[in-house]
């Protein structure tokens, strides 16, 4: 359930969305990128407590040492692809097969691996907010992986609906991440890929700590409990650009099987890990696409956790 805000608040936010879309759609798609840098450098500056975020998770994540990397250069490149996230979403093409085409996916076997396993029962995904997130599920019906992704409503219902459109153009399913965890699993069955996103930080509820970049971080266990209790497989997946105007590319992890007759907090504790060093590693190998503006490790353990 979205937070109650005022209806002008709502209107005005929407009114401005609206308007900047719009231009996006007659931008030149050479465009799209030197204006989400521009935005990038100019939301880095104004948010001054989002660059004290960055900082610290850099130096969580990389340490204070000399090869350490800029904290405020990646900083900017994360705002950058976080408002590129939503101007693709009124670029990319509604024709599926034109937006078919400007999908690769490096490895052919990892396909098939993945939509076998969608077809024999289903499997669930562990994503991460890294490149070009938004793609992933809006466009993966177009391989034969239908998704079902748990996805938190934004506060405004007029962007909400905008946004709920974009991303069900192709046939995604979406579920509310409030409560929705049971109707989620209910996709398994339906032959669906579920698709949940594992680097949040879980302030509250139920959680588990696990690695990241060496420092434990909250985590909710949802998609390794999904896998656990379906027998199901848990992929990692990213969608990562190219660097080229609206073409990307699907990289598709190996299969982690469950192991049946095992306890099942210590089972889904190595599957979230697992995923979690597989998200670690796309994120080491570019990490701007990543969002760093988001406070990964607020949520601290208690002093017999990191012992």
């Amino acid at each position: 359930m979205a937070r109650r805000r005022s209806r002008l608040r709502n209107v005005i936010e929407f009114a401005f969305a609206r308007t900047f879309l719009f231009g996006v759609q007659l931008m030149p798609a050479a465009m799209l990128a030197p204006t989400s840098r521009l935005l990038g450098r100019l939301l880095y500056r104004v948010i001054s407590s989002r660059r004290k975020v960055v900082r610290e998770n850099i130096r969580l994540a990389f340490g204070e040492g000399p090869d350490a990397p800029d904290p405020d250069r990646i900083g900017r490149a994360s705002l950058a692809h976080l408002a590129l996230s939503f101007m693709e979403l009124a670029r990319l093409p509604r024709n599926p097969d034109r937006l078919k085409a400007r999908i690769t996916i490096p490895d052919p076997d990892a396909l098939e691996r993945l939509q076998s396993a969608v077809k024999n029962g289903g499997a669930v995904i562990a994503g991460a907010h890294f490149g070009a997130y938004e793609v992933l599920g809006l466009a993966s019906p177009l391989f034969g992986v239908p998704a079902a992704s748990l996805v938190r409503p934004l506060d405004n219902p007029y962007l909400e609906r905008w946004l709920q459109g974009a991303r069900q153009r192709h046939g995604q399913q979406l579920v509310d991440n409030r409560g929705g965890t049971r109707e989620l699993a209910s996709y398994l069955d339906k032959g669906r890929m579920l698709g949940v996103m594992v680097d949040i930080n879980r302030r509250s509820g139920r959680r588990m700590w696990v690695d990241f970049f060496g420092v434990p971080a909250a985590t909710a266990p949802t998609a390794a409990v999904l896998a656990f209790r379906a027998q199901r497989p848990l992929f990692t997946i990213v969608s990562r650009r190219t660097g080229r105007p609206l073409e990307f590319e699907f990289q598709i992890g190996e299969p982690h099987l469950p192991r049946p007759n095992t306890d099942r907090d210590t089972e889904v504790q190595r599957l979230m890990q697992t995923v979690t060093d597989e998200i670690e590693q796309r994120v080491r190998s570019d990490p701007g696409q990543w969002l760093w503006t988001h406070r990964r490790w607020k949520t601290r353990p208690e002093p017999q956790h990191e012992a």
